[in-house]
């Protein structure tokens, strides 16, 4: 029987981070973070655990509201639709409750506060 290793938890926790870096927008699943990763769900469920103390899942919208974040802060952001949907949300409500939960203030203040940082800034300039 050929026995196939399992990879090191570090190492598979650091292939789904990468993988979610580079598709915040697409549809991620856990069997697609386990495909990624070469473990099967409860194994990588228990390195995630272990190496950034949260379930994958749970890591893969907390880097799609870090990324809704920082593109409301930026130069030229739409509106928070078009900042949610760059990263991979397509439930407004629940993104809302979730940046409110993270960040402790919605998404539509960012943007607000944002503007108001470039209008001085331009006035400054």
């Amino acid at each position: 029987m050929l026995v196939i290793p399992q990879p090191d938890a570090a190492i598979a926790v650091r292939r789904v981070q990468e993988y979610v870096q580079n598709r915040f927008a697409e549809a991620i699943t856990l069997a697609d973070l386990c495909v990624v990763s070469g473990l099967k769900v409860r194994r990588l469920q228990m390195a995630f655990r272990t190496v950034v103390d949260m379930t994958p899942m749970q890591y893969v919208r907390s880097e799609r509201l870090r990324r809704a974040r920082a593109l409301l802060g930026q130069a030229g952001c739409l509106s928070v639709t078009w900042a949610a949907t760059q990263s991979g949300f397509w439930h407004m409500a629940q993104f809302t409750q979730d940046y409110r939960r993270m960040f402790g203030e919605l998404p539509s203040e960012t943007l607000r506060q944002s503007a108001a940082r470039k209008v001085c800034e331009r006035r400054a300039a």
